[in-house]
Formats: structure tokens, C-alpha cells, sequence
């Protein structure tokens, strides 16, 4: 249905556009950005990222270059541990002291910079005047008298007998 309505749309000949095989042709200002940007990457990884394997393992490395069939399961397995993480290294307890620290100082340091404000700044500070009680007793009577939030509000007592003296009345 919807390549009928293309064709209808574009004529019963419209086709995409061919697209080149040839080569992809890049700028040289490209390709020197290119090649200035993984200048400076260093050719191989840091040694803290790819550690020197322990003697034992380097051992294995050199037999496993021969036949797997002389490599028994254990030295199998150290070759696969030492090339791979596995789900148990994932899983292991990670030393997390450092964090619960940091977390609870920032909480700590929050709370207290929360408590001082409001012992220090707050102490004088008078209050506002749109808590007073006669502010709260004005507000009270503009909404009753302007009948705002009738339903539920403060005017809900004159809203429902205007609707009740309504339905009271007979009709004529």
C-alpha cells in the first residue's frame, strides 16, 4: 500500500538515486586530524592495564603455545582465569570503606551546614507576615466570599447550600 501510494505520489519511474561503488573519498585535512589525534595514543596499553603475569602463568603461556591436548584441566583453567575475568573475580567483595566514608561525610557536612543556617541565619530572622493569623483569617474570608475551590475548599459550606437551596426550590 504504501509503495502504490509513492508511485502515485513520485510517477510509476521514480527510483533512488544510485549511490557510487567507488572509493570513500576523504579530505587530507582530515586525514591529518587523523593521524594528530592518535599521535599522541600511546602504542600500547599501560602496564597497569595489562599487569606482568606472574612466573607461573608466563610458564603456561609458553606451553600453551604447543598442544592443548598436554595441558591438564587445572593449567586449563589458569590460563582461562588469567585471560579472563570470570563472573566469581566480578563478584568478589570490593573494599568499599572509602566510599561509605565519603558518602557519610558529604551527609554529615550537609547537615551540619543545614543546622547551622537554621541556628544562625533563622535565630533572628522575624516571622513572615503571611503566617499571622490575621493574614491566614483574611485569606479564609476572600475565599469564602469569592467561592474558590467550592468543592472541597473553605467555601465548600456556602457552595453547597447554594446548590442545595437550588435543588430545594420547585420549578415551575
Amino acid at each position: 500500500m504504501l509503495s502504490t501510494i509513492a508511485r502515485r505520489a513520485y510517477g510509476s519511474h521514480a527510483s533512488a538515486p544510485a549511490v557510487s561503488s567507488g572509493p570513500i573519498l576523504v579530505s587530507t585535512a582530515t586525514l591529518d586530524l587523523i593521524a594528530q589525534v592518535n599521535s599522541g595514543l600511546p602504542a600500547q596499553p599501560p602496564k597497569s592495564l595489562a599487569p606482568t603475569p606472574t612466573p607461573e602463568i608466563a610458564a603456561l603461556r609458553v606451553k600453551e603455545k604447543g598442544s592443548w591436548k598436554d595441558l591438564t584441566i587445572a593449567e586449563r583453567q589458569a590460563l582461562y582465569d588469567a585471560s579472563f575475568r570470570t563472573f566469581h573475580d566480578n563478584r568478589k567483595a570490593k573494599p568499599r570503606g572509602a566510599i561509605y566514608l565519603g558518602v557519610g561525610a558529604g551527609v554529615g557536612a550537609g547537615l551540619l551546614l543545614f543546622v547551622l543556617g537554621r541556628l544562625v541565619l533563622a535565630r533572628d530572622a522575624e516571622t513572615p507576615r503571611t503566617l499571622t493569623k490575621e493574614w491566614k483569617e483574611a485569606r479564609r474570608q476572600i475565599a469564602i466570599r469569592t467561592a474558590s475551590n467550592p468543592v472541597y475548599g473553605e467555601s465548600r459550606a456556602t457552595w453547597q447550600d447554594t446548590v442545595f437551596n437550588m435543588l430545594k426550590k420547585p420549578t415551575n
